[in-house]
């Protein structure tokens, strides 16, 4: 990050009292150095420059916030995806082969059911 008046900054990595403390760093090749000897790991470098750019982009992001104009070109620009419609419930169509899918057979008032199974063997044989 861009602290100082004369272009050149300061990079700073925040590391654990137990690992030697905070680092500073005022010329890349020294970032580079340390990353080869393996002083600067990965996770530490990962770290640092996600602050140096978080502290790099609150200026912006800040007016950005504060002009309304910016947000709605943002918001033609990458308009929010449409709200998914619900899907309305149908009722299945389970079909005669269904326990109580087929018509109901055909109780005389003696208790004895019409339409047996001769009947369907005669329309069988037509």
């Amino acid at each position: 990050a861009l602290e100082r008046e004369d272009g050149k900054g300061k990079f700073v990595v925040e590391r654990r009292e137990e690992e030697g403390g905070q680092i500073v760093y005022e010329d890349i090749e020294e970032v580079k150095r340390d990353y080869r000897n393996d002083t600067l790991t990965p996770q530490l470098l990962k770290a640092a420059v996600t602050t140096a750019l978080n502290k790099l982009l609150a200026p912006v992001q800040a007016a950005f916030q504060a002009n309304p104009e910016w947000q709605e070109i943002e918001k033609k620009a990458y308009p929010p995806p449409p709200e998914p419609e619900k899907k309305k419930k149908k009722p299945k169509d389970k079909g005669s082969r269904y326990p109580g899918g087929g018509a109901a057979p055909k109780v005389d008032g003696d208790g004895t059911v019409t339409g047996s199974v001769e009947e369907k063997l005669e329309k069988l044989e037509v």
